[in-house]
């Protein structure tokens, strides 16, 4: 458990940092605002309740199939009770602190879209983990394309450029699409041991690699392109070159 727990840790830690990162880069394009530093402290603070809600959410809807592929689960040993104050609980933290920061009210639709992505994706009779392309599609979209469009939404100050919003969206989704299928991969043997039809146990895992490593990775890197030249035409050229390193890293 404490295993599964610190993995779950270190996945985390990056999106938190990429999120950090993206709301600098929103803040940077049209200067500091008063009560950034709040607004964001209250995001950050959403962004952790409502990521370790689809984490309980997702560990509990995989018991069954944990246990057939022989991976661990921390919620295996929980009771009803238990498992119903922890989802109440991280939903809580994800959903309260909207009660106090000011944005639009698109933000707060942004916020039931990740949430109901989360249960789209776990929970039966969608349970989209199992359904190949769309269960990639909505972990892709509760990862990074939702995510990052609420920093654009909620930090954005004046008329939200369609341009950048557009571009954000895309480069997120082939992201986050590379970042899921890269993570079925890894539990090809396990998933096909529980009979989880994932991208990878249908395709196969050497057409995935190819994919993951070609025309995916291509269309990420023009993609990110694009979104340097939507920064560098809103006047913040000197943002270029950290959004080049990021793709990089990626």
């Amino acid at each position: 458990m404490i295993r599964r727990e610190l993995r779950v840790e270190r996945w985390w830690t990056p999106k938190l940092a990429q999120l950090v990162g993206a709301v600098a880069l929103v803040v940077a394009v049209h200067g500091p605002q008063r009560g950034d530093i709040a607004k964001l402290g209250l995001f950050l603070l959403s962004a952790v309740g409502i990521a370790a809600f689809g984490h309980v959410l997702n560990d509990v809807s995989d018991r069954r199939t944990d246990a057939l592929g022989a991976k661990p689960n921390a919620t295996s040993g929980w009771s009803t009770l238990h498992t119903a104050l922890a989802l109440a609980a991280t939903l809580a933290v994800g959903g309260v602190p909207w009660a106090f920061i000011d944005a639009r009210p698109a933000a707060r639709w942004l916020l039931a879209v990740e949430v109901l992505a989360l249960v789209s994706y776990s929970i039966p009779p969608l349970r989209l983990k199992e359904r190949g392309v769309p269960g990639a599609v909505a972990d892709a979209a509760y990862a990074y394309v939702v995510p990052f469009a609420w920093v654009l939404v909620t930090f954005w100050v004046g008329p939200l450029p369609a341009a950048a919003l557009a571009v954000t969206v895309v480069w997120s989704l082939l992201v986050g699409l590379r970042g899921i299928l890269g993570h079925q991969l890894s539990d090809a043997d396990s998933d096909r041991a529980a009979g989880v039809r994932t991208v990878v146990v249908r395709w196969g895992a050497e057409r995935v690699r190819r994919l993951v490593a070609g025309p995916m990775l291509l269309a990420e890197v023009a993609a990110a392109l694009c979104l340097c030249s939507v920064v560098v035409r809103s006047g913040s050229t000197w943002m270029a070159p950290f959004l080049v390193a990021y793709v990089v890293w990626r």
